[in-house]
């Protein structure tokens, strides 16, 4: 199943189930603090992202991927907020 659909009580509903890659960060590294804040020592990543956009990542010592929404962009500090 890649979507669901209804059109029930007049209203129609349609989501994609499956989320696609869109940016590939792959080689950079991130730091993600206890407060959702995600850093990296490259410059300029930040333009990729805009708030709304779901990212995806691998924590060291886990096998499952986690999922969070950024809620904030700082291009002057480099950084995006994300819940």
């Amino acid at each position: 199943m890649k979507s669901v659909r209804s059109t029930a009580a007049s209203r129609t509903f349609a989501a994609d189930i499956v989320l696609e890659s869109k940016k590939d960060l792959t080689g950079r590294s991130f730091s993600i603090t206890s407060g959702g804040v995600v850093t990296s020592g490259t410059t300029g990543w930040v333009k990729n992202f805009k708030v709304g956009d779901v990212i995806s990542y691998k924590r060291g010592g886990q096998t499952d991927v986690t999922f969070n929404v950024v809620s904030a962009i700082s291009p002057t500090n480099n950084n995006i907020t994300v819940v």
